[in-house]
């Protein structure tokens, strides 16, 4: 859930993210007459072999309350800063 659809973290970083839309984006789906996500499939699939849910919209986060419970109550923070959080998906919380 990043600024620039993680465009940083492909170009900088070498990596290629599985991207979480924006709250915007996803109301706009619904306007377009898609359905709606569904959080705990979509999470599943866009974190299917993953280590890391790399947050750095922190007021997206917390707009997207579902999300932001699914990561809380799961996973541990790997790194936290100004403006970022890193969620470890390696190991869930018990």
């Amino acid at each position: 859930l990043t600024q620039d659809y993680g465009n940083r973290l492909t170009f900088y970083g070498w990596i290629t993210p599985r991207i979480w839309i924006p709250l915007g984006q996803q109301n706009y789906r619904k306007l377009k007459g898609k359905p709606a996500i569904e959080v705990q499939q979509w999470f599943a699939e866009k974190t299917e072999n993953k280590d890391f849910f790399l947050v750095t919209m922190l007021n997206q986060l917390d707009k997207q309350t579902e999300l932001k419970q699914i990561l809380n109550d799961n996973y541990p923070i790997f790194a936290q800063g100004n403006g970022y959080i890193i969620f470890d998906l390696r190991e869930p919380m018990q």
